[in-house]
Order: C-alpha cells, then sequence, then structure tokens
C-alpha cells in the first residue's frame, strides 16, 4: 500500500481491520510440561527492544482530496526525526511528536476545522517503527536478533497485544495487514511472509476513525506500548478455548464444558483489494452475530438478534466496491484431533486428568471451590496437543455464580459489595507502556487497603493484570475501548446532535468489533463479572446493540453503561443503575423510591489533590440493599515524571488544547508512592468491622465467604498517647472467630492471652516515637487489663486491630488489615507554676522575661513578636490570625476563591486596630484587635495572656460577618524560624487528615520533619493538616524546644516550609521558593476538603465553616 491507500483506509469507518486473525481467548502455549512448570515458552519469542523510529508530521502526504485518491501517488519525505526507541513505549514520551493531555476535548479542537465525525485533517502525523529478527533454520540464540527457528511447516503468529493508533505492518516489503483498535490485541498470520531474515515495518498514523471512538481522558499517546510476540505453533493447532460450566443450586457439583476451536475450522476471508501484490488467505474478523453468508457486490446487511422489531434489520454502511471484495472459503474437512487434559486448582487441593478428541470435551468437578475476591480459587485448564508435534496450552478459569436476584447482584448467592477504583494503565515514568512489576505492585497495594474491585477505565488492561485479579482476588469490570465524550459534551453543556455513536448505524460494525474484541479476550477470566459499554459516550441504539450483544454470547455476566444516565431511551442497556459523581443525598434518594435496579457509583470521590473529603457519606450508604458500592476516581495520577524529577502535566509540552492538572486524580502518586488519602479508603473499605470500649470490643465480619479465623487479633492501650499494654486477643475458649455475615462482642478478660509476650508482639507495629518505651507495670493485679485506669487524669485510646496470621501473596504475617478505636478520659493540659517574672513597658513593645523565657509583644505591628526560650528566638516574623488556606484543586474547582475569597484578603491586608493591656501580680494579659474588610467591619481578636512560669495562654476570636461566605479557616500563623524543623505531636496521624477524611487516621505520637511534610501534590495546595492535636512541640537539633497544647478542645495544626501564599502562587512543587522560614498554623478549625467531584461540588454543609457565626478557642504555649 502506498501512504494515501493507506489515509483512505485510516478514514474509512468500515475498514477497523485487515487481515487480523479473529479475536480468541487469552492462553499460553508451551513446548512440554517443564516449560508450563517454569512458566518460560520456547513458543513464544518477545520482539520488544531497540526499534528504529522515524516521525513524519505527515503534511506531505495529506491532503483534503484523499479519500477521492483513485491512483497511487508516490512521495518522498524526509522524517521531522529519527533515532531509537525501547519497544514498548509511547513514542512521545521518547522525544518523537508532541505530547497532549486532554479530558474530554478531542485533541485537535480549535486547530482543525474539522466537523464532527469527519476526518479532513490538515494533516495527520505518522510513525515507522522498523527492526529486523532471525528465523534461522537451525536456531541459535546465542545469535543477536534470533527468536525462533523456521520451519515452512509451522504457523508463525505476530501478536501485539496493544498498539495506540491506526497501524499498518509489513514484513519483508510485503504488507500483513491492519489493526485500530489500540487496546486490544492484533494476531496476524505471518507464515508466508518470513523466511530465515526478516525485516518488519510498523507504520502508525495518530489519526483516524479510532481517534473519535478513543476520547478517554488521558495522555494522547501513540506506540506499541505492551509487549509484541512470535509465536510459533504446529500447522494444526488449537486456535480459541472456551470454558463454560453448570453449578448445581447448592454448589456441589460442577459441569464443567470445554470447547475447543482450531485454527483448521475457522472460516477464511480474502481481503483482495487490500492484500496488494499478496496471495494472503486470514481468518475472519467478522462479528459472530453478523450474517455474512450471503454477501455480494454492494450493501450487505446482517441481523441483530432479539432487538426490537424496528431495530431488527439494521444497514451495514458498507460499499464492498469501495472497501474489498469478501470471498467466504468454504470450511477445509475437519480433522480428529486427539489430546490429554487436566485442570489443577491453585491450592493443589482438586486435580484431574483425562483423554479426549475432538472440538468439545466435558468433565465434573465435585465440592468445586468457588471463586471470589475473598476465595480466589482458580483452575489451570492443561491441554496437551498430540500429533507430530505436541505442544500444551493453559488458561486459566474459575467458577462463579453471578446474577441479578430480585434487583440485587449476587456472587456466590450473595449481595456482594464493590469497594471499587477506575484505573488507568500509567506510570509517571513510562506512560501507559507499565511493566509487570507495575501491575504486581497495583494489585498488591489494592489488597493491603482493603480495595476489592477495578473498573478498567475506559479501555480492556493488559491480559497479565487481568490473571493477577484472578489469583490475588480482584473484582473486575471490563470496559470496552470507547468513549466518545467530546462529541456530545463541550463546555459542560450536553449537545446530542452530533453524538457518536448515537442512533448512526455507519458505527454499528466498528463498535461491535470492540465488544467483541473484549468479551472473546477475557471471556475465561473469573474476574471479570461485569461487561461495560465503554464510558461516556451518551445514549443511543448502538451502543444498546453493543450491550444485546454481550447478553447474547455470555449469559453469565452482567452489562453495564453509565452513559444512559444522560439519554434514557434504551435504559436496558444497563442491568444495574450506574452514575457518576453523583451527591450522597441523591444517591440516597434514589435508594428510597424503590428502585428497580440496583445503584453503583462507576465513578466516585473525584480524588484530585487534596481530596476524598466526605467519602464515609457514600460507605454509609451501604446500609441500603440496592447500594452495591462504587468505584473512586482514580487509582493513579497521569502526571509525568521529568528526568531531573519534575512533575508535569497538562500544558507543560506546550500543548494546546489541554486540560492541565487535571490529569492528577489519583490515590496513588504517578511515582506508584501512596498518598495521604489511601488510609481513609484503607479504613471505610474494610470488611472488619472493629467497634471497641473499655470491656470490651464487638467485631463485624462483613465478608461474604470466609470467616476470620486467618487473622489474630491484638488490643493495644494508650495512655495520653503513650502506648502502656498490648495484649494478644487469642484462643481463649473460642477465641476471636467471627462467621462471615455476623458479628461478636468479646469481653476482653475472655479473650486476652496473658501468656503471649509484649516483645514476641511488638514487632508487629510500626512506632512513631522511639523514644517513648513501655513502661514498667507495677499493677498486674488491679485489673484484668493490668492497667490502673485513672480518666478523670489521662486520656486513653484502646485500640482494636486485625493482622494477618500468616504470610499471603500480597502481605507478610503481621500486617495490619484492620482497626478500630475508643477514646475515653479527660487530656490535662500542664498545671501552671508560680514563679518570678518581669514586665518591661516600653515605647513600642512590651517585654515579658522570666526563668528561661523572654518574649516581646508590638505595640506598633499588633502581635507579638519575639519568644524566646534560652536564649533561642523562634519567631520569624510576627504571628497573625489566619482565615485562609491555600486553596486546592475542589476549592479552584468549586470557586471557593471567588466566594470566599474576602477571607484570602482578610488574611493579607487585616490591621491592628487597638491594643491593651491587663497586668496582674501573676499574669499580664496583652490584646489585639483586628479589622480585616472594611467593607463589611470584620473583625478578630487575639489575647494573651502570660503567667510567671512563661506559659502564655492565646484566646481567639472571629466575629460573624452578617451573610458572610463560608469561611476556610480560622487560627493563628505563626512564621517560625527555619533551622527549628522538627516536630512531634500527640493529635490523630500519622497522616495528613481533616474534618472530613479523618476515619482513617490514629490517635497517638507522632514525630515529623517540616521539609518531608509539604505533600507532593501535582499542584501545590492545602496540605499537611492534623486533626484533634492535644499536643505540639517543635524542636530543633539543638534542644531547643517550644509546645502548643490544647486548653479546653483539641486544635488542628500544619507545619509547613512555605506560606501558605507562596504554596498559593505556585503552579509546580518545583516552582515553591525556599522560604527563610517555616509556617506554623495553629487553628481553631479548617473546613473540610470535599471530594464529590472536583469541577463545582462544595464541600459537604456538615464540614464547612459558618463565617456568619462567632467562633471562638484557647490553646497554650509554654
Amino acid at each position: 500500500m502506498n501512504k494515501q491507500e493507506e489515509l483512505k483506509v485510516v478514514y474509512d469507518k468500515n475498514v477497523y481491520g485487515i487481515n487480523k486473525l479473529p479475536y480468541n481467548s487469552y492462553f499460553n502455549v508451551y513446548k512440554n510440561m517443564d516449560e508450563f512448570k517454569k512458566k518460560d515458552s520456547s513458543l513464544v519469542k518477545s520482539l520488544n527492544g531497540k526499534w528504529n523510529v522515524k516521525y513524519y508530521d505527515g503534511k506531505e502526504e495529506h491532503t483534503t482530496e484523499i479519500l477521492d485518491v483513485t491512483e497511487e501517488v508516490v512521495s518522498v519525505t524526509t522524517p521531522q526525526k529519527e533515532g531509537k526507541v525501547n519497544v514498548p513505549c509511547n513514542l512521545e514520551l521518547e522525544g518523537f511528536g508532541d505530547m497532549q493531555y486532554v479530558n474530554s476535548q478531542y485533541p485537535w479542537d480549535g486547530h482543525e476545522d474539522v466537523k464532527m465525525g469527519e476526518f479532513n485533517f490538515s494533516a495527520n502525523p505518522y510513525y515507522e517503527l522498523s527492526r529486523e529478527f532471525l528465523c534461522p533454520e537451525k536456531v541459535d540464540m546465542k545469535k543477536p536478533g534470533a527468536v525462533l527457528g523456521f520451519n515452512k511447516d509451522y504457523q508463525y503468529i505476530l501478536d501485539f497485544e496493544g498498539v495506540e493508533g491506526q497501524t499498518f505492518i509489513y514484513i519483508n516489503d510485503q504488507f500483513v495487514g491492519y489493526t485500530e483498535n489500540s487496546f486490544s490485541p492484533a494476531k496476524f498470520d505471518i507464515t508466508k511472509f518470513i523466511g530465515p531474515k526478516n525485516n518488519i515495518l510498523v507504520r502508525i498514523y495518530k489519526r483516524g476513525t479510532a481517534s473519535y471512538l478513543e476520547d478517554q481522558d488521558f495522555w494522547r499517546f501513540t506506540g506499541i506500548f505492551r509487549d509484541v510476540n512470535l509465536i510459533k505453533l504446529p500447522k494444526a493447532n488449537i486456535f480459541d478455548v472456551k470454558v463454560d460450566y453448570t453449578l448445581s443450586d447448592d454448589y456441589k457439583n460442577a459441569d464443567v464444558e470445554v470447547k475447543l476451536t482450531w485454527n483448521e475450522d475457522v472460516v477464511v476471508e480474502r481481503f483482495d483489494e487490500y492484500n496488494v501484490g499478496t496471495d494472503v488467505e486470514v481468518y475472519s474478523d467478522s462479528v459472530d452475530i453478523a450474517d455474512l453468508s450471503e454477501v455480494e457486490d454492494g450493501e450487505g446487511s446482517y441481523t441483530m438478534p432479539e432487538l426490537e422489531d424496528d431495530d431488527k434489520e439494521v444497514k451495514l454502511q458498507k460499499s464492498i466496491k469501495d472497501v474489498a471484495k469478501i470471498v467466504i472459503d468454504k470450511k477445509k474437512e475437519k480433522k480428529f484431533h486427539e489430546f490429554e487434559y487436566a485442570y489443577i486448582l491453585n491450592d493443589g487441593s482438586q486435580k484431574e486428568y483425562g483423554k479426549a478428541s475432538g472440538d468439545l470435551f466435558n468433565f465434573k468437578i465435585e465440592n468445586p471451590k468457588l471463586w471470589s475476591a475473598e476465595t480466589p480459587f482458580v483452575y489451570a485448564l492443561i491441554i496437551k496437543v498430540k500429533g507430530e508435534f505436541d505442544y500444551i496450552v493453559s488458561c486459566e478459569f474459575g467458577l462463579t455464580d453471578f446474577a441479578m436476584v430480585d434487583g440485587v447482584m449476587k456472587l456466590n448467592g450473595k449481595r456482594i459489595m464493590f469497594k471499587g477504583v477506575d484505573r488507568h494503565e500509567f506510570s509517571g515514568y513510562s506512560g501507559r507502556a507499565i511493566t509487570k512489576e507495575d501491575m504486581e505492585w497495583d494489585v498488591k497495594f489494592m489488597k493491603k487497603n482493603n480495595i476489592n474491585a477495578v473498573r478498567t477505565s475506559h479501555y480492556p488492561n493488559s491480559p497479565y493484570f487481568y490473571s493477577l485479579c484472578n489469583n490475588y482476588g480482584i473484582y473486575v469490570i471490563d470496559e470496552a475501548n470507547l468513549e466518545t465524550h467530546g462529541s456530545w459534551m463541550q463546555a459542560q453543556t450536553i449537545n446530542t446532535e452530533q453524538r457518536i455513536p448515537g442512533d448512526d448505524m455507519s458505527w454499528m460494525s466498528l463498535v461491535l468489533d470492540r465488544a467483541k474484541s473484549l468479551y472473546e479476550r477475557d471471556k475465561n477470566q473469573p474476574c471479570v463479572l461485569i461487561w461495560s459499554c465503554g464510558n461516556e459516550s451518551n445514549g443511543g441504539k448502538v451502543i444498546f446493540n453493543m450491550s444485546e450483544y454481550f447478553r447474547k454470547v455470555d449469559k453469565k455476566r452482567l452489562v453495564h453503561y453509565e452513559g444512559i444516565f444522560h439519554d434514557r431511551t434504551y435504559n436496558a442497556t444497563s442491568d444495574m443503575e450506574s452514575q457518576m459523581y453523583t451527591k450522597p443525598q441523591d444517591v440516597e434518594k434514589y435508594l428510597n423510591e424503590n428502585p428497580e435496579k440496583p445503584f453503583i457509583s462507576c465513578e466516585y470521590m473525584h480524588a484530585m489533590g487534596n481530596s476524598l473529603g466526605g467519602m464515609k457519606l457514600y460507605t454509609d450508604l451501604e446500609k441500603y440493599d440496592k447500594y452495591q458500592g462504587g468505584f473512586i476516581w482514580d487509582f493513579i495520577d497521569q502526571n509525568i515524571i521529568s528526568k531531573d524529577g519534575k512533575v508535569l502535566f497538562g500544558g507543560d509540552f506546550d500543548d494546546r488544547p489541554c486540560d492541565y492538572n487535571f490529569c492528577g486524580d489519583g490515590i496513588v502518586f504517578a511515582d506508584r508512592s501512596s498518598s495521604p488519602k489511601v488510609v481513609e479508603v484503607k479504613k471505610l473499605y474494610q470488611n472488619i468491622k472493629i467497634t471497641p470500649d473499655e470491656d470490651g470490643v464487638l467485631i463485624k465480619n462483613d465478608n461474604l465467604f470466609v470467616d476470620l479465623s486467618d487473622y489474630y487479633f491484638t488490643l493495644e492501650i494508650l495512655k495520653n498517647g503513650i502506648e502502656q499494654n498490648l495484649y494478644m486477643l487469642e484462643s481463649v475458649g473460642e477465641g476471636i472467630n467471627v462467621k462471615p455475615q455476623s458479628e461478636q462482642y468479646f469481653k476482653y478478660d475472655a479473650v486476652i492471652d496473658y501468656e503471649v509476650d509484649y516483645e514476641e508482639i511488638v514487632e508487629c507495629f510500626d512506632f512513631s516515637n522511639d523514644e517513648y518505651e513501655k513502661p514498667e507495670s507495677d499493677n498486674e493485679d488491679k485489673s484484668p487489663l493490668k492497667v490502673d485506669i485513672d480518666k478523670e487524669k489521662y486520656e486513653y485510646t484502646f485500640r482494636v486491630s486485625a493482622h494477618l496470621k500468616n504470610n499471603t501473596k500480597w502481605a507478610e504475617a503481621g500486617y495490619e488489615v484492620a482497626f478500630g478505636e475508643y477514646v475515653c478520659g479527660n487530656y490535662k493540659s500542664k498545671e501552671i507554676k508560680n514563679k518570678k517574672f518581669k514586665v518591661i513597658d516600653g515605647d513600642y513593645n512590651i517585654g515579658v522575661k522570666g526563668e528561661g523565657f523572654s518574649y516581646l509583644f508590638s505595640k506598633q505591628t499588633g502581635s507579638i513578636c519575639s519568644i524566646k526560650k534560652k536564649d533561642k528566638e523562634f519567631l520569624r516574623f510576627f504571628p497573625r490570625p489566619t482565615y485562609w488556606r491555600a486553596i486546592t484543586d475542589n476549592d479552584r474547582g468549586n470557586g471557593l476563591e471567588y466566594k470566599s475569597g474576602i477571607y484570602k484578603l482578610a488574611s493579607m491586608t487585616q490591621i491592628p486596630i487597638d491594643m491593651d493591656v491587663e497586668a496582674k501580680e501573676d499574669r499580664i494579659t496583652i490584646n489585639y484587635t483586628y479589622k480585616f474588610w472594611a467593607v463589611m467591619d470584620g473583625v478578630s481578636t487575639a489575647s494573651y495572656t502570660v503567667y510567671t512560669d512563661g506559659t502564655i495562654d492565646v484566646n481567639m476570636k472571629y466575629f460573624g460577618l452578617p451573610n458572610g461566605p463560608s469561611l476556610p479557616e480560622f487560627g493563628l500563623e505563626i512564621p517560625i524560624v527555619k533551622d527549628i524543623k522538627d516536630a512531634w505531636y500527640y493529635g490523630y496521624g500519622p497522616e495528613e487528615n481533616y474534618i472530613d477524611r479523618c476515619n482513617g487516621v490514629k490517635l497517638g505520637l507522632y514525630d515529623m520533619d517540616v521539609n518531608s511534610n509539604l505533600t507532593q501534590y501535582a499542584r501545590p495546595q492545602e496540605c499537611a493538616n492534623r486533626t484533634g492535636v492535644r499536643k505540639l512541640q517543635i524542636h530543633n537539633d539543638e534542644s531547643a524546644a517550644l509546645t502548643f497544647e490544647m486548653i479546653d478542645t483539641p486544635f488542628e495544626f500544619s507545619f509547613l516550609p512555605n506560606s501558605t501564599y507562596e504554596i498559593d502562587n505556585a503552579i509546580h512543587i518545583h516552582e515553591l521558593p525556599k522560604s527563610d522560614c517555616n509556617t506554623l498554623k495553629i487553628l481553631a478549625k479548617q473546613m473540610g476538603v470535599g471530594g464529590d467531584d472536583s469541577w463545582g461540588a462544595p464541600v459537604h454543609d456538615e464540614f464547612l465553616i459558618d463565617g456568619s457565626e462567632n467562633l471562638e478557642f484557647n490553646f497554650r504555649i509554654y
């Protein structure tokens, strides 16, 4: 093909694959059982590695008359750039072509005068990737480039697991085929093209018909981003394996049926027009439900099964003369194949061997082990093909009963709850070319944090990921590679007149191809419970037909699609009510209206930047039978990490249009480090609910199928944050074990195992304060807990935790999977001692001096201006009341700066208007009054009472503004000298937390370093806050320390190396200046961070601060 002919294919909706082998199930092939055991096949050789690359901007070949080209156009062009890359990769990340991140808008918007669904682009950039590979008749694998021995009696298959772009493949200058479904495999029979020495050329165009269907919220990459392999098989080989089964009503028996499709039984098509100069026969890539048996020149038609009457005859908008002449060969005479088979359960407890022949065999499994996320029992099916060349075929399968029962989704008879995340395949270092190690990390991380489900947003993931989900236990909503967001939503306005595909049947075959590729590859994966018709493509007949395809070919799974929320014409498209970013009160309203369908949030808790506030409002809905969970958007930030370590996002590559840092919305950072949001997810998703009190603990087991015998429990008792005792709650009587879907209360004195020594279990815990040692106990006879409880003087925390008894695939023994806390007693601040001090009333300052301290209060600047302890100065500048925080991504999205921006000005421009002094023998009080908004006469006060021992009691008041907007925060902002950089505190931690995101943190003593305190959100914003703080001490390496302590109620604080305004003004972390002071905030309260979405949803009312009401709080400094 010349390039003009290629462009004709690229822009033809009816051509979405040429010469591709039909889609088939995922399985592995091995030469023998030894290779199977080692999982190392000599029949599959990787073509990953160094490839040559040339990049062309596509302007010379491209004209607006492309679709009318009738004769070959020969053009010689010079690449704009060439070099080498390591495949798999995204070519833009390697420096070839332009980086661009957009969410819903199409990447050419505003640059190309192209109507929706049309293709008159002024240019179409493309890439040429090439390499040599050798297939010598005598294989010497030490020879560079050697991959597989060549033998004309075998079949050679070229397998691309994923190529982004409209892709043409040539081998030895002969056209092999074409593919454009980026996230599904493309396989080609290249037997007739190769010899001992070969050259492969892959030409990839950036734009085509598929570009309209792949408008996902991601970087617009191009290239071979998944593995590419060469597979060698005997001429007669197993082409497809389909495992079907029937479970008895009591689940005690499984009848398994395995259907094999041999390659010689597949219908063959010949596409004459596009097989220029070749004589190639390839397997049919037609959709199963299409009846092509009578196709002739002209227009073909096919019949959809089980559709409404007016939908039954759907025209295939395809001129055979314009595209290809299709010749259907008769099936070859069926051969009789013999083989041996075996199935083996992954725990080794069940296995069976047998012999069979033909293309269908059956076996029974007695007392089968059913698959679930809690019990990931996977059977390996092994088929040994007998013949001139023996080889092994292996695939995984599992046994599940997933069905809609009385409007509720049930797995193996139990109501399922999806505790999920949406997941893009991404790495900050390599884009979508992620490694197996990345995938393994992801799945282990999910298991460790009680995440039990993934939606593969918005495309099929790597086959290896599904194997991990099978074996580790993760439920999957498997989503088709379809999103056309920009065709029907423009700038948050819905316009369905030009939506794609909608009711336009010219897209039908192309869309169904994406459904079939998904189903055929993943049909045997037990982790896949639900097929998804794609994402944000509105509604319409085409997607409804797509859903009907899934129902026709698969009776064991359900179908999901959220887009019908915007168009209910085909409401039956989705088996469940799926919505995204619906407020919790609106979800509850739906659940209270006797709905027909169960509800899932396919996207919720938009985790952009400092977010995930209010998540508990959603998980509290689990009490409703028809609420069945949700999927947090999303798992990992799609930020780019540059070679010098900078965190970059849209717009940083001069890409326009773009959606800037909207790509940074994961609970995991782009470098796969955990964000502080994760602990909230782990706590609210935990299946073991633990509610302790002083006498015992209520344990509720929300697991569907497993009891708690694989866990041990500990009781930790802390006094004012310092651990007093640690107990193992173990086998006394029946011990701690709760059956699934039940709860039980345990008295401590009935389950504590006093024989287990403290030192034997202390290593299970990560202590943040090594300086605090377990105190010696002299009260062993005073109570069953051996702790002398004095709630009048001290505050106690009873913390019960559940830990793994044994090592698992995803965590080691001792790992904490769940916890619960109970806090009682009273925290008492330090007592003030009567000593001597001196007050000096100067012209500009009031000085207060005493043993080990010296303070100055400015009459001119209206604040305390010096705090010295043991001659060490702590203040860099004078403290002032603060009303404003550095805005978060959610704040920016909901217009906080517009609605409450007066408080930003208040913090920056407030002035002291009054100072008065009240002196007594044992104390002196300096009162400052501030005015912060002349228009509304905003007023606040800060009062400092200094006692003779140097203790300062601070009282702060905010006087509400009439009809005042929400107040972001209120407290005291204190600039601290730079060498005071360390701190410890008694409060909730260790991760940052807020009033609407504090369920996953624990009350205790924690250390921190100010230089490590700035959370690495891609765009700097409010971070590092701690709630429920009783006591805080900041200090340096030379024992200089300053303490802040609650008086009547706990406070909040943050300690950062930059000021609020430095953080507010920076767009990237690396832009933050090296400040000459650290910023400490002591707050009465800060509003929540929110997270229902990041483009308008406000923080929930219960987590706001009413700016029209008065606010007062006290704390102590010494």
